[in-house]
């Protein structure tokens, strides 16, 4: 046992079984000890008394070991302490109630788990610790000082999403966090960044916050825009300019074209309602609204007085003022009913219940609920007025902009797995050559930044500058202000991509402990966590 349990400086005697807990008494092994205060030896016991120190378990057995700790005088008559206390070996810490390799055993513990989940862990192995006490070894935690970092990436993340921001720091030679300051206005980052001027390569985001702080601290380290915000940031432009033109785009189909939706619902006669509100019809006061807005623009007011002046936003003023006609409101159907018109079509010819019908659809593959395909075709013509239906002449659906802007991103159409979306895709592209201008551009810009030719890239501004859409020149316009970032990220190998998964993994600590973590515990948990 002995053996099993050494602990250095210390002599163990023989081990009890008490109730299934295993009790050893010990003792220092030194005769005489050194005063902390002065550095004399002293040999002069005054008293004596026992420390009881956890020690880790045994086959779920609690180890408790009793030490024996001395007293000693101080023989020094100028010391300032006159009894001081032994602190026998190099495995027990002063006032601890465990030893170290205990404490270090549930701190590595309790870094990967919450507080609650650790005591009950700690339990399990018999170390039984109280939450709060978890908590508290982790805060007796040193955070260890940053080393030297000639690589960096930074990245912002919500402390509370909409109000409290953070900034994370990552050595992208080490892929490790290197610290988390509060806010992400790039005061605290210049601070930080003062103190290690050694730093050779920032990546980070598109965010200027960021930027500036690193221009005014480091002016000479080599800035690198992370390529996925530019694909991401450039495929939100697109799909910003996709939805203001999506009335556009629908009724640039012909009618033997598959366009824009199923056709609205049809009243019954005799009910003695007031036909319903075409679906995406706008309402009177949001018509009146935007004709007051053309006109006090016309009359050479600006937005932030038109903003003021109705009481809406100035970017409702700034759409309003891209367009002629007021945008319908756009109505997106959760299913797609297109594949199955024929056996919707059948059913009713056939006269059978809407439940029988939908178990035809289920079995050709439909996904749908059966509240929805009754709602939509309850008062469908296909039922209602079925001698005037005509196939034909019945107009489908558009799919969505967020789905075009998607599918715009592919090289090769056959890829998109809807047959449908993949005809409705290529019917849209043949008549706006517009869009097709917009998807070489997506796709010259996603070769652009795989590839490592800079010299492309004005080319490319200046083509999707001529394309002539303000959204667009306005994403330019915004590289030009990042201009030698953009470029280092086409140069170089370095992305920001490390970073993104260490803020996934800050998110993830944070969940563990229900998003009630103060900033000091969350700092270390994600720098001294192994795994979590």
């Amino acid at each position: 046992m002995a053996t099993l349990i050494s602990l250095p400086g210390i002599s163990l005697g023989e081990a009890r079984i008490v109730d299934g807990n295993i009790t050893i008494p010990a003792r220092s092994k030194q005769r005489s000890v050194l005063c902390p205060c002065c550095n004399n030896l002293s040999k002069r016991i005054h008293s004596s008394y026992v420390r009881v120190l956890r020690d880790l378990s045994i086959s779920t057995s609690c180890v408790s070991i009793h030490l024996t700790v001395r007293k000693f005088f101080c023989r020094n008559p100028e010391c300032e302490k006159k009894i001081f206390t032994e602190q026998p070996g190099n495995e027990v810490k002063a006032y601890s109630r465990m030893t170290n390799r205990t404490r270090e055993t549930l701190q590595n513990i309790l870094l990967e788990v919450s507080a609650r989940k650790g005591s009950y862990i700690a339990n399990l192995i018999s170390l039984p610790i109280s939450p709060s006490t978890a908590l508290r070894m982790i805060d007796a935690l040193p955070i260890p000082p940053a080393e030297k970092v000639t690589v960096l990436g930074i990245d912002d993340w919500a402390y509370r999403k909409g109000l409290t921001y953070g900034t994370l720091l990552v050595n992208m030679e080490t892929g490790k966090v290197i610290d988390l300051l509060i806010g992400r206005d790039g005061v605290s980052l210049k601070e930080w960044l003062a103190k290690h001027p050694e730093i050779k390569i920032v990546t980070r985001d598109r965010a200027s916050a960021f930027s500036c702080a690193v221009s005014s601290t480091l002016p000479k380290a080599i800035q690198v825009a992370d390529r996925f915000h530019l694909l991401q940031n450039f495929s939100d432009c697109v799909y910003s300019v996709i939805r203001i033109e999506y009335r556009n785009l629908a009724n640039s189909m012909n009618e033997n074209s598959i366009q824009v939706e199923l056709p609205n619902d049809i009243p019954q006669e005799g009910t003695g309602k007031e036909p319903q509100k075409a679906k995406g019809e706008r309402n009177e006061y949001i018509k009146l609204r935007f004709v007051k807005v053309k006109q006090m623009l016309k009359d050479g007011a600006g937005l932030k007085t038109v903003a003021k002046s109705l009481q809406i936003s100035r970017n409702a003023v700034r759409r309003y003022s891209k367009v002629d006609v007021l945008p319908i409101k756009s109505i997106y159907h959760k299913y797609d009913y297109n594949e199955y018109l024929d056996i919707i079509a059948m059913g009713f010819s056939e006269g059978i219940s809407f439940v029988k019908i939908y178990a035809r659809m289920k079995d050709a593959g439909f996904k749908g609920s059966k509240s929805a395909f009754y709602c939509q075709f309850k008062d469908h013509p296909m039922r209602t007025k079925p001698a005037e239906y005509n196939p034909i002449n019945i107009k489908l659906r558009l799919i969505s902009p967020r789905k075009i802007s998607k599918y715009l991103a592919f090289d090769d159409l056959s890829k998109i797995k809807d047959e449908t979306d993949r005809e409705i895709m290529e019917k849209l592209l043949n008549k706006s050559n517009t869009l097709e201008k917009i998807r070489q551009q997506v796709l010259t810009f996603k070769e652009l930044l795989l590839g490592n030719d800079v010299l492309l890239l004005n080319d490319w501004m200046e083509r999707t500058i001529n394309i002539g859409i303000s959204q667009l020149k306005s994403f330019v316009t915004g590289v030009k202000g990042d201009l030698e970032a953009v470029k280092n990220a086409i140069d170089t190998d370095w992305s920001n991509g490390q970073v993104e998964g260490q803020v996934n993994r800050l998110k993830s600590i944070k969940r563990q402990m229900y998003g009630r973590a103060g900033f000091e515990l969350l700092r270390k948990k994600v720098i001294l966590s192994k795994v979590g």
